[in-house]
């Protein structure tokens, strides 16, 4: 199954909700991924009170059968803010936090998904989509942990060979792969096939929609 995936802040919280509604309602979709914060924004949000206001939304119209994730692209720097992002996710039973500090600072995303697992809740971290080098996928995933889900891009990182080598290695750690497919290109067809192919597949692939 495939998650349908937003890619923009402009869109009201009301109108995108509706929407994901609609993708439901057409096509059977019980997954989502929404954007929440402001891309790279140093703790800023897209405008005040947007990510509250989409989360509360989207959960609402939605209901608490569809699965919900989020993607922050980098909007955090501080671990703290972050750290209450997260408390509001928890609240609204959403599914997954992707890339919630600029994604170099591994160190941040570990010290967040350590509070997640202290906290025993089914909230966990998700990255890795702008990270080309292999010597530092070995780094993360034997000796950090920042996150459960990996998330390579192939148009980032390599390839599908490369992919499937940050799969084995996230496999080996007891992380799952869900590689990133943002766009309506060939990505999703190479998605596809990579999660086809490998035993430590995620359960839902991207799949952009709204």
């Amino acid at each position: 199954p495939c998650y349908a995936r937003s890619i923009s802040r402009k869109i009201k919280p009301k109108e995108l909700a509706a929407k994901l509604v609609e993708l439901r309602n057409q096509h059977g979709i019980d997954a989502f991924k929404v954007k929440i914060g402001k891309r790279m924004g140093n703790g800023e949000d897209e405008w005040a009170g947007r990510t509250e206001a989409v989360i509360s939304e989207c959960r609402s119209k939605l209901g608490e059968g569809s699965l919900i994730g989020v993607d922050a692209n980098g909007a955090f720097d501080d671990v703290e803010q972050a750290k209450r992002v997260a408390l509001l996710l928890e609240e609204k039973s959403i599914w997954f936090l992707e890339e919630p500090f600029p994604w170099m600072m591994y160190e941040k995303y570990e010290k967040l998904q350590e509070f997640l697992t202290g906290r025993n809740t089914s909230l966990f971290l998700a990255g890795g989509e702008q990270e080309f080098r292999i010597d530092i996928w070995e780094f993360i995933m034997k000796r950090l942990f920042p996150w459960k889900i990996s998330q390579p891009d192939c148009g980032y990182c390599g390839g599908p060979t490369t992919a499937l080598l940050i799969d084995q290695l996230s496999a080996e750690n007891g992380i799952k792969f869900m590689p990133h497919s943002p766009q309506g290109d060939l990505m999703p067809v190479i998605c596809w096939q990579l999660l086809c192919a490998s035993p430590n597949a995620a359960s839902h692939m991207e799949l952009a929609c709204v």
